[in-house]
């Protein structure tokens, strides 16, 4: 099986609201330049606000941690991966994927609408649940977790084409 955690198949689009992709082509919102030039002109800031973004109950013990975890990875690295991700499309693959094995989305709640309409147009076998902020794993452990488990349940008691058992 395939989890899909909060990231896109591809990571631009014509539309960020409406689409489930990362950034805009012509970069309206600022998102590519908030991921890619402003982690290197303005770091500390740009990963406070990245750490704050990622995080439903924004506590200041919260912050500090994962912004420990960003300060593991140079600022140009970062950057230079988020750039890259502006040409990279998984969308025939992921499609590819649809009754092969089981794919689960899980997104943060303000993309559930936008993940459920895309998965139901390309992939409508597909399991979406969309709770919390990016970082719902952690924050809702139990929840992921219950979620998880049913996914993996899921995963065992299918049958690919060949009449065996598709592996997680």
């Amino acid at each position: 099986g395939l989890i899909m955690l909060d990231g896109p198949p591809c990571a631009s689009g014509e539309d960020n609201r409406h689409d489930w992709v990362t950034y805009r082509y012509d970069d309206a919102d600022g998102q590519q330049a908030f991921y890619t030039l402003d982690r290197l002109r303005r770091p500390e800031a740009t990963n406070r606000a990245f750490a704050e973004w990622m995080l439903e109950r924004s506590t200041e013990e919260g912050i500090e941690w994962v912004l420990e975890i960003t300060r593991q990875m140079p600022n140009e690295a970062a950057a230079l991966l988020n750039a890259t991700s502006v040409f990279l499309d998984y969308r025939e693959t992921l499609t590819g994927l649809q009754d092969r094995i089981p794919l689960w989305y899980l997104v943060r709640a303000e993309q559930g609408k936008i993940v459920s309409d895309w998965a139901r147009a390309h992939t409508p076998a597909a399991r979406v649940d969309a709770f919390g902020e990016h970082l719902m794993f952690w924050e809702r452990a139990d929840q992921f977790n219950r979620g998880l488990i049913e996914f993996a349940r899921s995963c065992r008691s299918r049958t690919n084409r060949f009449g065996k058992g598709t592996d997680c």
